[in-house]
């Protein structure tokens, strides 16, 4: 299998969802068997598509072997990192609440 690109990957992050989930097909997995096989309910790595959720977020970055940041750019901005790592979600909500 070709290794993917940071080019390859669509910035549009309706066409970038499907897109993942293509490249999971690719390698063998759909969101559900992920789901499965990494220990979580079989709609944890398909809410990690919709919504912030940085474990499963970083399974599935795992999985196509690419950073997290790579695949969604718009949840990891400067803003939404303390000491290089990313924010927790509640902190996240916490700022968002705030402003």
């Amino acid at each position: 299998m070709r290794k993917i690109n940071n080019t390859d990957i669509p910035t549009d992050p309706v066409v970038r969802r499907e897109w993942i989930k293509f490249q999971l097909r690719l390698r063998g997995w759909t969101l559900s068997k992920l789901s499965r096989a990494y220990g979580g309910e079989r709609s944890c790595a398909r809410k990690a598509l919709d919504g912030r959720w940085p474990k499963w977020e970083r399974i599935i970055a795992r999985e196509l072997d690419l950073p997290p940041e790579a695949l969604w750019p718009e949840r990891y901005g400067e803003s939404d990192r303390v000491n290089g790592k990313p924010k927790s979600v509640a902190a996240q909500r916490k700022n968002t609440q705030a402003a």
